[in-house]
């Protein structure tokens, strides 16, 4: 059994970041734990990508890099530790229960305030953030990684499944990652941005409809997502090189041609 004295706090603090925040791929002398009492977001670790919500906790071992998006308001909490006994783990974990929360709360608020002790009283919550942090991962299992083809392929479902009524955005926040990252993602599995899938498939609707449907120009905008008919008919017309009303005419008239020759 590990020895409490031999744990030593490196560091600890409170993180609070606002929504669509990104923190730069970065590592650590010592090991660090953080907790995720507020927020939702991803961590990667060489590569590999968490999804993470309220009660879930990291470990990043010394000199591993990672980097984290969160999609809300996030609130964590950061302790550095040495000669804990967890420096084999990396990853992600789920503390349904809230097991930890507590303690690594007390740690972080003693060490703000500083009262008579506080030296004595923080290595005791350490020690049990340790022995909590232990039992978390003994006793439950750990959050999967999301792999790069993963989101890739939920990304595209999402845009099929709407139609391309989504924004990079919502994508983005839906996916845990930033707009750059999911570009990067997107483009190099498919050879186009996730922009480019989302026009493609909102032109897609439109041309349906204007060919199987009476449904006016206006109506077909809305339809797509599109809140000015005026905006939808210049989209349209730089993406299918005619205005929608010229594409209908000319659709039926090859349809009539059609009609006629049989």
């Amino acid at each position: 059994m590990r020895c409490a004295s031999l744990i030593k706090l490196e560091f600890c603090f409170v993180s609070r970041l606002s929504p669509g925040s990104h923190v730069p791929s970065h590592s650590h002398p010592v090991l660090e734990i953080v907790y995720y009492a507020q927020g939702t977001g991803g961590i990667a670790f060489s590569g590999q990508r968490w999804d993470f919500s309220k009660n879930d906790f990291h470990i990043a071992p010394a000199g591993v890099a990672h980097e984290q998006n969160n999609t809300s308001e996030l609130v964590a909490i950061c302790v550095g530790v040495s000669g804990s006994g967890l420096e084999g783990l990396v990853g992600t974990w789920s503390d349904p229960a809230g097991e930890l929360r507590d303690p690594m709360n007390r740690l972080a608020s003693e060490l703000v305030a500083k009262k008579a002790s506080y030296e004595l009283i923080a290595q005791g919550l350490l020690a049990q953030v340790v022995g909590l942090t232990r039992r978390v991962i003994q006793t439950k299992t750990s959050v999967s990684p999301v792999t790069s083809a993963q989101r890739i392929e939920k990304a595209m479902h999402i845009i099929r499944e709407s139609e391309g009524k989504v924004s990079l955005a919502s994508l983005s926040d839906t996916l845990y990652l930033s707009k750059d990252y999911l570009r990067h993602l997107v483009k190099k599995s498919t050879g186009q941005s996730p922009l480019r899938h989302i026009i493609a498939s909102r032109m897609e609707k439109a041309c349906r409809l204007l060919e199987t449907t009476p449904l006016t120009v206006a109506v077909i905008a809305e339809e797509c997502g599109f809140n000015d008919v005026y905006y939808f008919s210049k989209f349209f017309k730089r993406n299918a090189k005619l205005p929608p009303s010229a594409y209908r005419r000319q659709k039926q008239n090859l349809a009539r041609k059609r009609a006629s020759v049989r």
